[in-house]
């Protein structure tokens, strides 16, 4: 068994990678990701999990058992900037000031500078990230 941090995670796709000092990336289905609550969201980018069952298998290492270890912190911030055109901004809140990207969007939404969002605080390169954004104030 591994600890191991979500490296990238495609809500579309249905899968993803961890990674950890030695290996530099494993594959995972959505199928072997366990939460802890059935209520949690998918993997979040960032956040550190449990990883065993690996299997070396084309050309990246493949894990049958991908599991959350803490419950993930939902926040609320407020929108302190976003380019529509490029689809990205930034939101603050108590723990700090977050990335949001629109890949990131659950519902499809253009976020307002002043609005509030909420998201799973999330970490990507070694900085925050907001997942799973959704409106707050409708």
């Amino acid at each position: 068994m591994f600890e191991m941090f979500v490296q990238m995670f495609s809500i579309s796709h249905g899968y993803g990678f961890c990674s950890c000092d030695e290996y530099s990336k494993v594959f995972f289905r959505v199928e072997d990701f366990h939460k802890q609550d059935h209520t949690e969201p998918q993997p979040i980018l960032g956040e550190k999990v449990l990883v065993s069952q690996i299997k070396e298998v084309g050309r990246n290492p493949k894990s049958f058992s991908v599991k959350r270890l803490q419950t993930p912190i939902l926040v609320e911030a407020e929108v302190q900037s976003f380019d529509s055109v490029k689809g990205w901004g930034f939101a603050s809140c108590y723990l700090g000031t977050y990335f949001i990207h629109k890949s990131e969007f659950v519902d499809s939404f253009i976020p307002v500078i002043g609005s509030k969002v909420s998201f799973y605080s999330g970490k990507k390169k070694g900085k925050n990230r907001g997942c799973y954004i959704t409106r707050s104030d409708k």
